[in-house]
């Protein structure tokens, strides 16, 4: 997937929400803004001009949780599709893709194409995690659909409070600090944590991937 393509995807955010259980009915007025936002977003895509990053203001009009994905491929805006799903959150953007959050961490995406993660261990709970041994692993499919896996031996600390801003918002936070190592080849991940669980994520998803990071900015 381009830049270009994921870029608009996630400015889409959730017009498809509407008419799915987990949106409130009052909800329908935010998110047909949501739809008007990212018509005018396509056609200024289709105009070649450049596509603004929303703010703070902007999102939180929507009247729905916000998280932000940014990676090598671009940003991405997704709401809540579902929550608490066997202890998992799926998010999506307007363009049907989903991501799903464990313990405030990926474990799976769909409809990204070659970006997409099929499925993964990863720890439970990144606080119970601190000071243990464990292995992450995350699956993805090659060029002619083959899965392939990805295992990393990791161990994690606790690296102290830190005050992170998050479009234009403050959040006093705890940072975890990750070493993966994965084919004599070493990764670093970064886990913030507030009261609310992991507020941002710095994190390795394999070598199709890379690093991603979420925020969540809406709550």
């Amino acid at each position: 997937m381009t830049p270009q393509r994921f870029a608009a995807a996630g400015f889409a955010v959730l017009a498809m929400l509407v008419g799915c259980g987990s949106v409130e009915q009052d909800q329908e007025g935010a998110l047909s803004q949501v739809r008007a936002v990212a018509q005018t977003l396509s056609r200024n895509k289709a105009a070649a001009t450049p596509v603004p990053e929303l703010g703070r203001a902007e999102l939180a009009a929507f009247n729905v949780p916000v998280v932000q994905v940014n990676s090598s491929s671009g940003v991405a805006y997704l709401v809540p599709l579902k929550r608490n799903v066997g202890g998992a959150d799926i998010w999506a953007t307007g363009s049907q893709q989903t991501m799903t959050l464990r313990g405030g961490q990926i474990t799976m995406t769909r409809g990204f194409g070659a970006f997409d993660v099929i499925e993964s261990v990863v720890p439970q709970d990144m606080r119970g995690a601190v000071g243990q041994n464990y292995t992450r692993s995350y699956t993805t499919l090659d060029g002619a659909d083959q899965p392939i896996r990805e295992v990393m031996t990791c161990d994690s600390r606790l690296a102290g409070g830190e005050t992170i801003t998050i479009k234009g918002r403050a959040h006093v936070t705890q940072r975890i600090h990750e070493t993966c190592v994965s084919e004599g080849k070493s990764f670093e991940n970064d886990y913030w944590l507030d009261a609310s669980g992991v507020r941002k994520l710095h994190q390795y998803m394999g070598n199709a991937i890379g690093y991603v990071t979420v925020s969540r900015v809406i709550d």
